[in-house]
């Protein structure tokens, strides 16, 4: 482990003292905010994943429409 040494105002010392273990407290509210971070990073490329799923459902369908009516004609 490493230390760092923060400034705490009045206020923000109250309420860390009252916390049993705020090292431990402050290590996971960053570890907590790393994770939010990353899981809307994911969340995000998911989407357009999506997205660019669905564009490719509706080109192929359409082929397959195109397709279909061909053979149909024939």
């Amino acid at each position: 482990m490493r230390q760092k040494l923060i400034t705490l105002d009045l206020q923000t010392f109250e309420m860390a003292s009252k916390k049993k273990n705020f090292s431990e407290w402050v290590r996971n509210q960053l570890r907590s905010e790393r994770n939010n971070s990353e899981g809307r990073a994911v969340i995000a490329q998911l989407e357009k994943d999506t997205e660019n799923l669905f564009r490719q459902k509706e080109y192929w369908f359409e082929k397959y429409a195109e397709l279909k009516a061909k053979v149909e004609e024939e």
